[in-house]
């Protein structure tokens, strides 16, 4: 793990994959330099940031109305002409 002081097992991950196939040919210390610059440079990139984000995983939901979701009225609808069938 990293010298970094908060834990985030995703991005653990993801650098343990990417220091993978240095770890017989690097000492540990020079590793471990190599997983903070790795991390530091990720987390600095906005585009390299967001697409970390991106790939993490999303929590899993215990019931599926654990999620808000606003109502949004279509344009041009009125309210309560959603279930009027009008054939």
């Amino acid at each position: 793990m990293g010298s970094d002081d908060s834990p985030d097992p995703f991005m653990d991950e993801v650098l343990d994959r990417a220091v993978a196939p240095y770890v017989s040919l690097v000492p540990p210390d020079v590793l471990e330099l190599m997983r903070d610059a790795l991390r530091e440079d990720l987390l600095a990139n906005p585009t390299s940031a967001k697409l970390i984000n991106r790939l993490r995983p999303r929590p899993e939901l215990a019931q599926s109305d654990d999620v808000e979701v606003p109502f949004t009225q279509t344009p041009g609808m009125k309210p309560g002409s959603e279930g009027s069938g009008g054939r």
